[in-house]
This record gives C-alpha cells, sequence and structure tokens, in this order.
C-alpha cells in the first residue's frame, strides 16, 4: 500500500513513518501467526490477496481525492456494489438463496450499514491524509478486537499478545506524526482539490 502510493501518489515517507508502518505490520503479522505455522500453500494467495487490497486501496485513495467529496465517492462506490453484487450471487448460488427470514435480512441489513459507515471513515481518511499510514492505522483494530475478547469474551491476553499489541500501538504514534510528503500535483492534496487543467 505505501510503496503504491508512493508510486502512483507521490506520497513519500520519512524514516520515522515508515518505522511505524513496519511496526503496525509486524506486530499484525505476529498475532496472525501466533501459534501457527507459515502454510506455504496458501502463501501466494495471501500476498495476491494482500496486493489487491493495495491496489483497490490506492485507486480508492487518487479516486476520492479527484472527486472531491468523500460522502459522494463512498455513495457512488457503494450503489455499484448493491447493484453488481446481487446479479453475480444470483449466478453463482441461484436466485432462491436470496431468500432469507426477517431476523436473517435485519442481521444482514445491519451488517451492510456498518460496513458502509466504515468504509466511508476510510475514504474520508485518505482524502485528507496519506494512504500508506491510513491503511495502516486501519488494520490496527486488531488491537481493539485483543481487547474485546478479553474483556467480553474472557480470552486469555497472552504476553505474546500483549507485546504485538503494544508494538502496533507504538507503530499508531510514529504514524501520527507529520511526516508524509506529496511529490508533485498530479493528486489533490485536501478534499475539495481539483487537478489542473495545465
Amino acid at each position: 500500500m505505501s510503496i503504491g502510493a508512493a508510486v502512483f501518489a507521490g506520497e513519500m515517507p520519512d524514516p520515522v513513518s515508515t518505522a511505524g508502518v513496519l511496526l503496525v505490520s509486524g506486530g499484525i503479522l505476529s498475532l496472525a501467526f501466533q501459534g501457527h505455522r507459515l502454510a506455504l500453500d496458501s502463501l501466494p494467495y495471501a500476498l495476491g490477496t494482500g496486493c489487491f487490497i493495495g491496489a483497490y486501496s490506492v485507486a480508492d485513495g487518487i479516486g476520492v481525492r479527484l472527486s472531491g467529496t468523500p460522502a459522494g465517492y463512498t455513495v457512488w462506490m457503494c450503489l455499484l456494489w448493491g447493484v453488481l453484487m446481487p446479479a453475480v450471487y444470483v449466478v453463482a448460488r441461484g436466485r432462491q438463496s436470496l431468500i432469507r427470514g426477517r431476523r436473517e435480512t435485519l442481521v444482514a441489513a445491519g451488517g451492510g450499514i456498518v460496513s458502509l459507515v466504515a468504509y466511508g471513515i476510510i475514504i474520508a481518511a485518505m482524502s485528507f491524509g496519506p494512504m500508506g499510514p491510513v491503511s495502516a492505522l486501519r488494520e490496527t483494530s486488531v488491537v481493539f478486537a485483543a481487547l474485546i475478547g478479553r474483556f467480553f469474551l474472557h480470552e486469555r491476553l497472552t504476553a505474546y499478545r500483549t507485546a504485538a499489541c503494544v508494538v502496533i500501538a507504538v507503530g499508531a504514534i510514529c504514524i501520527g506524526r507529520d511526516g508524509w510528503s506529496r511529490k508533485g500535483e498530479s493528486v489533490p492534496a485536501a478534499r475539495g482539490a481539483r487537478p489542473s487543467r495545465s
């Protein structure tokens, strides 16, 4: 994500911000692989997924800046998903698979609203701030997941998991510094800015 932002949006990190992104990434990987061995067979799929996520995140960051309106960009993207995905679902699983009970429909609708709000927040953040740090900070949600697991689900918070969470928090602090700069004017830096026509 940070590499894509540097190449396509001219966002260049300073050493402290780069260290922050690496710390957050390392902490998340530590939590993900705790007690598990690396499955080499699935590694290409994981890397491919990461590349696709980075690509569409960079596209979103550039797109929202060019649009000049985070809310409008979010609504249009979600509208396109809403039109296309039911058709894809019907082709893949049949029309009957869309029929659900009232409770399941309400749960799905609630999840959709939460997803829309979360996506809108990320889009708004990328319209104001650099894409690499915003993407890294988004993934710090695993820290909150660990805390929720500890206090609400009574899961054990081991020293290993605590250390990983501390590493992520330190990385987030480093990212919080305003140490990123943009080269050139090909991508608007703030909401409402428009690309030059010259």
